[in-house]
């Protein structure tokens, strides 16, 4: 239900009317595409190698997955329109380097820090299917509370 965001993105960042013509967007030193690339990077993490590696989960009403591919849809196309915009240039990035820079440093903090606390919660889930298997009684819930990292402050 995540995946049409980057394929919107890239598909409107790359057929949208608004590019600027002295600057190619697709330069892989353009501020624009490494955002493109730190968003596709997101996603790919978000929508394909996350579900991947959890286990089942629970049954939903249609209408949610619907509701987020909507907004994903709608998320995906805004964002590569602005990025392909030319908004964002070279000379734009002279005068605002250090803020893109903490920007992109924060982004990959962030996107760590997700993966490890992930790792946190798959690891609390395969425990729990592995004690589940030595229960006598099936069907009964074991809830666990995450530790460690960043879970400290708020388990």
């Amino acid at each position: 239900m995540e995946l049409p965001s980057p394929i919107t993105l890239l598909y409107v960042y790359y057929t949208t009317p608004l590019t600027s013509g002295s600057q190619s967007p697709w330069s892989i030193s353009h501020p624009a595409f490494i955002l493109v690339c730190l968003y596709v990077v997101h996603y790919m993490n978000r929508a394909i190698i996350s579900p991947l590696r959890t286990p089942t989960r629970s049954r939903s009403h249609i209408t949610v997955p619907m509701a987020a591919i909507l907004f994903n849809l709608l998320n995906g196309s805004l964002i590569g329109a602005f990025l392909s915009s030319g908004r964002l240039t070279f000379e734009n990035m002279r005068q605002h380097a250090w803020g893109f820079c903490f920007g992109v440093c924060l982004f990959l903090f962030g996107m760590a820090g997700n993966i490890l606390h992930d790792e946190v919660l798959l690891s609390i889930r395969k425990d729990k299917d592995r004690k589940k298997g030595d229960q006598s009684q099936q069907g009964e819930h074991k809830y666990a509370i995450p530790v460690g990292y960043l879970y400290r402050w708020i388990s």
